[in-house]
């Protein structure tokens, strides 16, 4: 994963155009390469815009998996919980294979 987020800015560093060639027009790249983003009006380097990347991607994993971890660990450790959770859940999602969660949304089901 790495590897390919090198390659990745790399590319983008050595030709910013490839910017308009990405899948949406506003991506974290987009915003970190526009040098009005920045006080000096200078594009990050590469190392920088690598450490930022990395930065984005591994903050958000560790965080979000340490809390689904601990939740868990809770819900486990007391099945009254888990249970009331089990029920809210079917009543908000109730077919998970013909329906998703925004259309379980559209139907009127909270989540």
């Amino acid at each position: 994963m790495l590897k390919l987020l090198s390659q990745q800015i790399n590319e983008l560093t050595d030709d910013p155009e490839k910017l308009k060639l990405l899948p949406h027009n506003m991506t974290i790249y987009h915003r970190l390469m526009d040098p009005e983003a920045h006080r000096d009006k200078q594009i990050p380097s590469a190392e920088s815009l690598y450490e930022e990347a990395q930065a984005l991607m591994f903050g958000g994993t560790d965080t979000v998996g340490n809390t689904l971890m601990v939740g868990a660990f809770h819900l486990l450790k007391h099945p009254d919980k888990m249970q009331k959770l089990k029920s809210e859940l079917s009543a908000a999602w109730p077919s998970l294979v013909e329906t998703s969660p925004r259309s379980a949304i559209s139907k009127g089901y909270r989540i």
